[in-house]
């Protein structure tokens, strides 16, 4: 039998335990945090219906920098994909300018590529000022899930965190906000490779930290790529530090890391 000092210690390892599972997570969901759960997601909803109104009538933001430059490159990126015409270079600014260069577009991101490729301008770029919302909502749900927090909790740190002061204001950078919106994911998939004990699970975020570092490069905006690589860093020293975990953690994240950018 195990010593009570024993059990003692293994006590905070069922509250964040292993995989990092939610405390008391196969108990039902008590009726007032169903409530506050429902609250959470209908002023979500509210706030990214905001963004999806113009889509449903066919107009778009032009709001400073989305009319006076973002909405007019990307047309041009449609139109070059309509008629099979090489985007790269745009003859409309300054005589002529190397577009990719610029950095503000992403041409080569698979989900950008398709988007404007397949679907009208309108609701494409609607659809772009839209998405990185609800996928930054999710992954800090997910997040704050593994650290334990109840589910109107892990939502409305969520909510609260896209539809911040600096996630709102840059709603212009659409780029900007979709390279932030990775930044959950990463961190959740860090938070795997420290303190899961699944070694599938962890080769799998492994993974993901390649698939979605790669996403961040290929679309571009690399200032808030450098922040983004600083808040990793910096979470992997906290927690792999007070876990004792970072030494293992190491070479799975400078692999994952080195093979994106290669």
């Amino acid at each position: 039998k195990r010593a009570p000092r024993d059990r003692a210690r293994e006590g905070p390892r069922r509250v964040i335990g292993a995989r990092g599972d939610q405390a008391g997570g196969g108990q039902p969901i008590r009726p007032s945090d169903r409530m506050l759960l429902g609250f959470a997601i209908a002023g979500a909803c509210g706030v990214l219906g905001v963004f999806l109104w113009p889509m449903l009538l066919g107009r778009i933001y032009v709001l400073d920098d989305l009319g006076a430059y973002t909405v007019i490159a990307r047309a041009f990126f449609r139109q070059s994909l309509e008629q099979g015409d090489p985007f790269l270079w745009w003859p409309h600014l300054d005589g002529g300018v190397y577009l990719h260069g610029l950095g503000q577009l992403g041409l080569f991101h698979p989900l950008r590529y398709l988007s404007y490729w397949l679907i009208p301008l309108p609701w494409s770029f609607s659809l772009e000022l839209f998405l990185s919302y609800p996928l930054m909502i999710a992954g800090i749900f997910w997040l704050l899930r593994r650290w334990g927090l109840s589910r109107p909790s892990a939502f409305a740190g969520g909510t609260f965190a896209a539809f911040s002061g600096f996630c709102l204001l840059h709603h212009v950078h659409t780029n900007a906000m979709a390279v932030v919106a990775h930044i959950p994911w990463l961190v959740g998939m860090i938070d795997v490779l420290l303190r899961d004990g699944s070694p599938r699970r962890r080769a799998w975020a492994a993974v993901g930290i390649t698939a979605l570092t790669a996403s961040q490069l290929l679309l571009h905006f690399p200032q808030v790529f450098v922040m983004s690589i600083q808040l990793e860093v910096a979470y992997w020293l906290v927690v792999g530090i007070s876990t004792g975990t970072l030494r293992r953690s190491l070479l799975p994240l400078l692999a994952a890391k080195l093979l994106a950018i290669s």
